[in-house]
This record gives C-alpha cells, sequence and structure tokens, in this order.
C-alpha cells in the first residue's frame, strides 16, 4: 500500500484554511450500477471532481486526502494536487467505510495528521455536498460534538413487515399529509466527522454526543443509479434567466409571449421576468404563469435588481435598444450572457448574440446572429397540437387577428372591408387584452368574437383562411397550416421579411394607410384564389418541418457557450 503526496502539510500551516481538517474521499474503482462510477462525466466533469474542488473552497489541498484502489482515480486526484492512499486490492463486499476509514487510520498519521484532528470523509457519489455544509460540520465538532452527519428530512407514511408472519406493519401512527408528519431525518452520507483520535479507539466514526447538518433534498443527492446520475446533473447545470421584456399598446404583445415560450423551455432552470413599471400587461400575464415576475420604476432601479439576481442568461426583447441601456445591463451582471430578439438600435453590438426572425440583421448586429423565419419561437401550444395543422376538416371560415393591441384598427377596417364584398361566411374575430371591440353595423357574415383565448393554436386549426398583420401571428398561423393575408399595422412591420412562401402568406399592404374599400378588393382576390390557397397550405407544412422552440433555443445556449443547460 502506497501513501503519496504533492504538498506537505507543513508546507500549508499559515494557508488562510482551517487548521487541524483533514476531507478523506474514499473512491473505489469498481461498480456495478454506474460502470466507473467515481470518474463517470456528471455535467461535464468526474464526479469525484466536484467533491475534490467544493473540498479546496475550505481546506488546504495537502489535507485532501483520497483513498482509492484504482491507479486511473489515483492519478486523476493527483492532477488536482490532493494527496492520495493507494490500496493493493479493492474492499471486499461487505466492508463499511467505517473499516476502510478506521484501516487508514495509521497512513493518514503517516501524512501528518494527529489524533486531535477532525477527519471528514466526503463521499464523491455526493457530488452537490456544499462548502458551508463542510464548515458547519467542522464549526459543530470544535463546539464539543464528537460525530457529525448530513442528513435530510424526509418524511413519509412508511410500511415495515413482521418477520415471522409477514404481514404489513404500519411504522406511523396517523395517517397525514407528508408536510404534516413529524421530522424524519436519514442520512445522506455526503459528509461524516469524527476526530481522528476517536476513531482510532472506537473503530467508528459515529459517537455520542452527535452533530446533524441539515441539507435540502438537491444536496441529499447520493449517487448509485443512473436516474440520480442524471438529476444531479440537472443541479449541477441549474442556472439563473433573466427576461427584461416590455409589453404595451404601441409595443404589443408578441415580445412577451415570445419569451414565454423560451421561458418554458429553460423552465428547468431559475426564471425570473422583469419589465417596468409602464408595461403592467407583463406583469398581469406573467403573474397566470410559474414564473417570477419584478416590476422596476426606474433605470437605476432595474440595474440593482439584476445585480442582485446575478442571471447566467439575460434576454433582451424590448425591440431597439441604445448603448446606455445594454452597457447599464452588462455592469449590473458582467459575466451574464445577453440575447436580444429583432433589436436595431444603437446598443445591439454590445449583446452576445442577436435572433432575427421578422427581420434582416441590421449592420450594428451583436457578434453572433440567428436569423430567418425558421429562428421563430412560437407558444408551446403550436408544437403540441402540430399534427392539427394537416387536418383537411376545417370547420370555420375566416379568422381576424391582429395581435394584442391592434394599434391601426385592423380589425375594424378588415370587418367593413368584408361587408363592402359582401361576405357571406363565418368570421372569428380574435382580440388581444389591448384590443377595442370593433363596431360593425348590419355584417353580411356570422360573427364571434374572442378575447382571453386559452388555446389560440386550437381554434387557428380550426380555420380555412387567415387575416391578420405582419407580426409574429404569421407564424402562429403557419405553424396552424392556415394560408394568410398580411397587412401592415406600421411601417416598422413592412421591413418584416417572413411573409411569403416560406410561411404560406400573402402581403395585403399597407394595412395602416388602406382604406376598408382599398383593403376589400385586396381580400376578395385572395379569398377567391382557391388553387392559390391550397399552395399555400402545403408551404406551412413544409415551414414546420423545419422550426421548434428546442431547435432555436438549443442554438441560442450553443452560440453564447452555455451548452450545459440543455441537459442532454
Amino acid at each position: 500500500m502506497a501513501v503519496t503526496s504533492e504538498r506537505t502539510c507543513e508546507e500549508e500551516d499559515n494557508c488562510e484554511h482551517p487548521p487541524g481538517v483533514w476531507a478523506v474521499v474514499p473512491a473505489r474503482g469498481g461498480s456495478i450500477g454506474i460502470p466507473r462510477k467515481n470518474l463517470i462525466s456528471c455535467a461535464g466533469k468526474p464526479l469525484i471532481q466536484h467533491v475534490i474542488e467544493t473540498a479546496k473552497q475550505v481546506l488546504c489541498s495537502g489535507r485532501i486526502v483520497v483513498i482509492t484502489d484504482s491507479s486511473e482515480i489515483a492519478e486523476f486526484a493527483r492532477l488536482h494536487l490532493v494527496q492520495v492512499i493507494s490500496e493493493d486490492t479493492p474492499s471486499g463486499p461487505h466492508e463499511t467505510l467505517d473499516q476502510k476509514i478506521y484501516r487508514n487510520v495509521g497512513r493518514l498519521h503517516a501524512l501528518g495528521a494527529v489524533n486531535s484532528d477532525v477527519v471528514l470523509t466526503l463521499q464523491p457519489t455526493s457530488p452537490l455536498t456544499s462548502a458551508p455544509s463542510i464548515r458547519s460540520a467542522i464549526r459543530q465538532i470544535e463546539a464539543g460534538k464528537r460525530s457529525v452527519i448530513t442528513v435530510a428530512n424526509d418524511p413519509h407514511l412508511r410500511w415495515g413487515m413482521d418477520s415471522e408472519d409477514g404481514v404489513p406493519i404500519p411504522r406511523f401512527e396517523e395517517r397525514k399529509n407528508r408536510q404534516l408528519l413529524p421530522l424524519d431525518y436519514r442520512e445522506t452520507g455526503g459528509i461524516i466527522g469524527v476526530r481522528l483520535g476517536d476513531l482510532a479507539s472506537s473503530g467508528t466514526r459515529i459517537l455520542d454526543p452527535i452533530g446533524l447538518v441539515v441539507v435540502e433534498e438537491r444536496e441529499a443527492i447520493d449517487i448509485d443509479s443512473f436516474g440520480q446520475l442524471y438529476e444531479a446533473q440537472h443541479w449541477l447545470t441549474r442556472g439563473k434567466v433573466l427576461f427584461r421584456v416590455e409589453a404595451n399598446q404601441s409595443l404589443g404583445m408578441g415580445h412577451l409571449y415570445r419569451c414565454l415560450a423560451v421561458a418554458y423551455e429553460l423552465s428547468r432552470h431559475e426564471v425570473l421576468f422583469l419589465a417596468s413599471d409602464a408595461s403592467p400587461l407583463v406583469e398581469q400575464i406573467v403573474r397566470q404563469t410559474p414564473f417570477k415576475m419584478v416590476s422596476f420604476p426606474s433605470e437605476d432601479s432595474m440595474a440593482k435588481t439584476i445585480k442582485s439576481f446575478c442571471p447566467d442568461l439575460i434576454f433582451v426583447d424590448v425591440l431597439d435598444t441604445d448603448v446606455v441601456t445594454i452597457s447599464e445591463i452588462r455592469a449590473s451582471c458582467p459575466s451574464a450572457k445577453i440575447v436580444t430578439f429583432e433589436n436595431e438600435g444603437g446598443g445591439a453590438h454590445l449583446c452576445d448574440l442577436g435572433v432575427y426572425d421578422l427581420t434582416k440583421p441590421p449592420s450594428n448586429a451583436p457578434p453572433r446572429v440567428i436569423a430567418g423565419p425558421e429562428s421563430a419561437i412560437l407558444g408551446p401550444p403550436f408544437e403540441l397540437f402540430r399534427s392539427l395543422a394537416s387536418t383537411n376538416e376545417r370547420p370555420q371560415h375566416l379568422l381576424l387577428t391582429f395581435g394584442g393591441t391592434d394599434p391601426a384598427g385592423l380589425t375594424g377596417k378588415t370587418l367593413k372591408a368584408l361587408n363592402e364584398i359582401r361576405f357571406t361566411g363565418q368570421v372569428t374575430v380574435v382580440l388581444g387584452l389591448g384590443s377595442s371591440a370593433p363596431d360593425v353595423e348590419n355584417p353580411s357574415f356570422d360573427i364571434e368574437i374572442h378575447r382571453n383565448v386559452t388555446n389560440m393554436a386550437l381554434l387557428m386549426s380550426r380555420h380555412r383562411l387567415a387575416i391578420s398583420s405582419m407580426g409574429r401571428t404569421v407564424f402562429e398561423l403557419a405553424a396552424a397550416g392556415v394560408p394568410t393575408l398580411a397587412f401592415s399595422q406600421n411601417t416598422k412591420e413592412e421591413g418584416h421579411v417572413h411573409v411569403g412562401k416560406v410561411t404560406g402568406s400573402v402581403l395585403g399592404g399597407s394595412g395602416y394607410n388602406m382604406s376598408p374599400s382599398a383593403m376589400s378588393k385586396v381580400i376578395e382576390s385572395f379569398m377567391l384564389d382557391d388553387s392559390g390557397n391550397q399552395k399555400r397550405m402545403s408551404e406551412t407544412a413544409a415551414y414546420r418541418a423545419k422550426r421548434s422552440n428546442s431547435r432555436v433555443v438549443r442554438d441560442i445556449l450553443v452560440n453564447v457557450g452555455l451548452g450545459q443547460f440543455l441537459l442532454s
């Protein structure tokens, strides 16, 4: 059996870490459930590396000792400048960790440990063991506890079995909801601490009085299966994502709905929405979701919120930004990656990535760009009900939908235009939160008005044709397989590049400048073009095959260097 050291304890006696404390990491080479378990990759690092790096946050590396029967693990540990006790033969199948640590007391003495020193066993299969928990264990032993262990509260309605007749026996007095059950701690195995002299004299690490370090469920993970490995990987790669977004009468609601769709793709992470007090619609919508929401009254308070949250990734979806705004966001959290959408403002080039699905990337775009209609982000229902888009049986004739606010009043204009051509079919009108109800006298058609639609994808898929503005709704209608006639709400929309055969849509013109009579001629021509609309429906199928939220979000994360957020 060999004992090796990369640096002596005497060289580190003057380090800032607590003196007289050792961390022992037992790491055998064999494993049946997970082959090479202690070296298997978890969140981009070998499992054992997580606990070594955490131990280094608290202790000098010369007082971190890996005990192993594997030459591969031994060499890996030496690369991380910790000490190694190499065992000549693997541990027996019935040997406990108590026995393993006890029979290595002499080797710890040889490395410089003395009987009064604290020895903490840290298991590599508990990669989420935290530095604060290690410090808590040290404090409790220094305060007089002879042993200390990490535990997690794990109350359940538990059952046993009578050893004689095999009858199930409840281990609870009364059936209660889990949160009402008494404390029921289980050992996590993450940390067990004892003084070396007590271990040497008793042969065990568990001695009264015992101190408990209570850890959260995530830190209590002890990996013994691939399922637990993936759970640990989730927590180790979980980040913070902030959405800086606005929605109002002039800006519309598309920015908010896009951010919500991205948030659902990244919902395993900690998500926060941030909007100004001038955008009450954002709070109204976000409060109906599982996500947290903060509003701010000034740019200064915005910066403070970002700094306190300290996100890894920031999405800025407020249309065009100036240099000052992006600079303040960057200064609030310099390490965060910033992604912006459809940003043609002076601050765009200061972001890490720009996504342009409606417009062409401008000359001052960020250094990395994702562009084209296939990069559009849609609400989750448009993915869930994708198969409905190929259904030919569509009972409703015409759908009118002009976004969340309809600033140019295109709903009213279109209804008047339909009246002028004496349209006699069924018309469904969808009004956004910021839209006013249209006033149409003596319509020639049956009209059905919807507000606060909970499943827009399902509603859209029931219609044969649609008339819309040139915003994100065109993408949604393409995803639902509905040929669309699009009118622009403003000059900004006229720069959008997604209207055309790629989305099965037709440009109707500058709706904000057109009279109902001018619109009626375009509408009549569109509705009479049966063969053209059939072709457009097939074009929407090609678009659906190319586009998905998960693919777009994957591209975003990879491009900003946060591929670990994908957990795959």
